[in-house]
Formats: structure tokens, sequence, C-alpha cells
């Protein structure tokens, strides 16, 4: 039986959810529900155009509707009258299938028949920056081998602090925190799971880190691949350590994670066509997509 999510409501003390989905760009894209229309929801999902959210779609094309996968509950640490879901596209009654989740499960269940599981871990690095955007939050940020240093590590305690005891309160297990290899950068890493609870769980961090971020009236950006934010110092990646689980053992594959679930997209390019062989012409087109992943901000 699913979960029934009005009555979590009551349970939790939330008053409203925000049932969210992740566009091609890696943009979270949402629609705040109040408690009281949960169960509609749950049931029929939330109404978005797919054309306004950059999804391969035209204004001719119909509405489509997000289902929330109740397993992705997150009641949010800093705001528990909040409940935050992912969800599943549909569209005349049938998957989205350029929706980056979707096009991950069915990868997954392509796994399942060749008993196969997949589980990931990523390690997220974001800058904080200044409100015009235009440079780092911390003046006194100037070594030119920042890596692991701890005074500028410790002036973002407070932020930082706050960032991981919500992990620890969701049960992700983070478990190093430090000062990356860029003035004004900055890595968080927790423990890996199911590849789709740690894509649901990289967006939800980034959705995190902003909100905490500018409460503490610091910005954040996060960067993909190697287009540097400011043109002296280094980028932040997103990696992700996969690990495919066999019945004869275990066996590693290393990869940049472009952005959550667009591991789906790195999915079909390098598995789909030497071992699964299966891809449908629809979601092999969405490989295409991958070039226009250059940056995201959060």
């Amino acid at each position: 039986m699913p979960k029934n999510l009005s009555q979590i409501a009551k349970q939790k003390k939330i008053k409203y959810f925000l049932i969210s989905f992740v566009d091609l760009f890696g943009v979270l894209r949402s629609k705040l529900v109040p408690a009281q229309a949960i169960a509609e929801m749950q049931k029929n999902g939330a109404g978005f155009a797919g054309f306004a959210t950059w999804l391969d779609m035209t204004p001719a094309d119909s509405d489509m509707f997000a289902i929330p996968d109740p397993d992705s509950l997150i009641q949010l640490p800093w705001n528990k009258e909040i409940g935050w879901l992912a969800s599943d596209l549909y569209m005349d009654g049938k998957p989205v299938e350029a929706s980056p989740r979707v096009m991950l499960k069915n990868q997954i269940q392509k796994l399942k028949a060749k008993k196969l599981q997949m589980k990931s871990g990523v390690e997220c690095e974001y800058f904080l920056i200044s409100e015009d955007g235009l440079s780092i939050a911390d003046p006194r940020d100037i070594q030119s081998k920042p890596c692991y240093d701890q005074s500028a590590l410790m002036r973002r305690y407070d932020l930082i602090k706050e960032i991981c005891d919500s992990m620890i309160e969701l049960g992700w297990k983070p478990y190093q925190n430090d000062h990356e290899d860029a003035n004004g950068q900055f890595e968080m890493n927790w423990d890996y799971s199911d590849s789709l609870v740690t894509a649901d769980r990289h967006v939800f961090f980034k959705f995190m880190v902003k909100n905490l971020a500018e409460k503490h009236g610091l910005p954040v950006c996060l960067k993909i691949l190697m287009l540097l934010p400011y043109p002296t110092i280094e980028t932040s990646l997103i990696f992700s350590l996969i690990t495919f689980i066999t019945s004869l053992g275990l066996s590693f594959v290393s990869i940049i994670m472009w952005s959550e679930y667009l591991i789906s997209f790195i999915f079909l390019k390098y598995f789909d066509i030497f071992f699964l062989k299966s891809c449908s012409e629809r979601l092999f087109k969405q490989i295409e997509y991958l070039k226009l992943f250059l940056f995201s901000f959060v």
C-alpha cells in the first residue's frame, strides 16, 4: 500500500507540500499545494504546462501532471510546515519520456531485468558568492591554494553546520565538509544509496543549500563542467560513484554526475549502447540535451 500523504500531513503537522520535478536544464519546478488538497494531487497529480518548463513540448501539447512519489517526502528541517516531494510526469495517462526522473526509473527497470541494482553517491560542491554575483562572498578567502583552508571553512561554520545538521536530521549520514580547491568553494558529502534516492536527495540538497545560504545572506552558485564562474578560480563539479550490485559481486564505475537525475542521460550513453542495447529512439534522442548542460545555477 502506498503511503497516505493526507494522513502523514496530519501526523507531522505539514500544512503545505511542494510537488516538484526537474526540467532538462536541472531547474527545480514546483507547485505549492495545501495539505487539504494533497489526496487529490496524490491520485491525479498537479498540472503543469510542459512547454513552459524546458521540456520537448509546444503549446499544442496537453498539460502534464506531476504525480508525487510519497517515498520521496522530505519535511523541511528549517520549516516543518512544508513537505517536499519528487514527482513523476505524466501526459495523457502516459509517462513523459523526456522527464529526467522518468528516464532514470526506466534505466533502473532495465537493470532490474538483468538482476542488477545501481547505487550511487555524490560529492556536491558550491560557491558562496556576493549578492551581486560578481565575486565570492568572503574577501579574505584569497589563498592561491585554498583547498582545506580551515580559517575560510570556519568563517562559514554557522551555515555549514545548519546544512549538515539538516542532513543528519534527515538520516542522510553526512560524514565530512570542507573548503574546496577554489576560493569561496565548499564541498559536502553524505552516504550513498539507491540511485533514485541519491538523485532525489541531490535535487533537494541544491534547494536546501540555496534556502539556508540566503537565510544567512549568502547567495549560492553551483557550476557544472569546466565553465568558470570567475576567470581566476577553479570550477565546481558534481562527482558520482556508481556501484552495480550483481549476483557475482560488486562492479564499480566512476563518472561525473552532470545534474541529479541526469545520471540517466549518462546511463543511456554509456550503458544502453554497450550492454543494455535496448534504448528507444526517443530516449536516445535525449542524449543530445547533454550538450545544453553547460552550467546550472541553484
